[in-house]
C-alpha cells in the first residue's frame, strides 16, 4: 500500500497540472521549461551512471578525423558556392532569379478581398 498510494497521488497531481495549468502557458514558455527539464535530467543521468559509460567508445576515433573532415567539407562547399555565383556550375537553390520569384509571387492567390463567408467555406473544405 505504501507504493500504490504515492504513485496514485502523483498521477492525480500530474493530471491536474496537465489539465489546469499547461493549456494556459504560452508555447515558448513551455518549450523553455521542457528544455530546462531535459537538460537537468541529462545532467542527473550522466552523474548517476558515470561509471557505466565507456568513454573509450567509437566517437573518440571519430573525433580525430572530425576536424579534417569539417575542413574538407567546408572547402568543397565554398568552391561549390563560388562556382554557383560565377555561373560556372548550375546549383538549383543558388540560381533564383528575379523573374522566377516574380512568377512565384504572381501565382499566389490574393486572399485579402475574400468575404468572411467565403473564408468559412474554405475552412470547412479543409
Amino acid at each position: 500500500m505504501e507504493l500504490i498510494l504515492p504513485s496514485f497521488i502523483g498521477i492525480i497531481l500530474a493530471a491536474v497540472i496537465i489539465l489546469a495549468v499547461v493549456p494556459k502557458i504560452p508555447q515558448e514558455t513551455s518549450f523553455f521549461i521542457t528544455l530546462f527539464i531535459l537538460a537537468v535530467m541529462v545532467y542527473v543521468h550522466v552523474n548517476t551512471f558515470k561509471s557505466e559509460y565507456n568513454f573509450k567508445a567509437w566517437f573518440t576515433n571519430a573525433a580525430t578525423i572530425a576536424i579534417p573532415l569539417l575542413i574538407v567539407l567546408g572547402c568543397v562547399g565554398g568552391i561549390a558556392v563560388i562556382l554557383g555565383f560565377t555561373k560556372g556550375v548550375s546549383i538549383p537553390f543558388l540560381s533564383l532569379t528575379s523573374s522566377s520569384t516574380k512568377s512565384f509571387m504572381s501565382s499566389r492567390k490574393n486572399y485579402k478581398n475574400i468575404s468572411p463567408d467565403q473564408l468559412l467555406n474554405l475552412q470547412r473544405q479543409l
